[in-house]
């Protein structure tokens, strides 16, 4: 599979199924990792556990808007972390995260105690290349999508 072809794949999944495959990539690289409940999540979708190491995970799937990953979600992402007392705070999307957002994942790299980690589509395919993880395309099936939104679309 291609760059594009991930990126395709990755926009037509459900955001839920992303935050699925996220976890199911870091459980891949042997984290401990648990999806959280849909809602109610804090802003935190996965938590990732392993030895003393706590991390959190937001997942934000870019489709439509193009300009990046608002910093917002990378502040929010920081916070829980620091609430919950995590080692790190990660945010993935399939996108990428603007052009503040890369400044601020900068800055807090740089100037805080916090581990921060920006994750975007082609790191996280990187992390799918290297570890050959590519069943999780075939796993999480695109056409749930286009079912969801045909009822949507049709409720009758």
């Amino acid at each position: 599979m291609k760059p594009d072809e991930f990126r395709e794949w990755s926009e037509e999944i459900t955001d839920r199924q992303f935050e699925q495959v996220v976890g199911h990539i870091y459980d891949e690289l042997g984290w401990d990792a648990r999806v959280t409940q849909s809602k109610k999540d804090g802003g935190m979708d996965v938590k990732l556990y392993k030895n003393e190491k706590r991390q959190v995970v937001s997942v934000k799937q870019q489709v439509e808007d193009k300009s990046g990953i608002a910093p917002i979600h990378l502040r929010e992402i920081v916070g829980v972390a620091v609430r919950v007392n995590a080692t790190k705070a990660i945010l993935v999307t399939n996108g990428q995260g603007s052009n503040r957002t890369q400044e601020e994942e900068k800055i807090y790299r740089n100037h805080s105690d916090m581990d921060v980690e920006l994750v975007e589509l082609m790191d996280l395919y990187e992390m799918v290349v290297q570890n050959n993880l590519f069943e999780v395309t075939e796993k999480y099936d695109t056409s749930l999508r286009d079912k969801v939104n045909s009822l949507l679309d049709d409720p009758s």
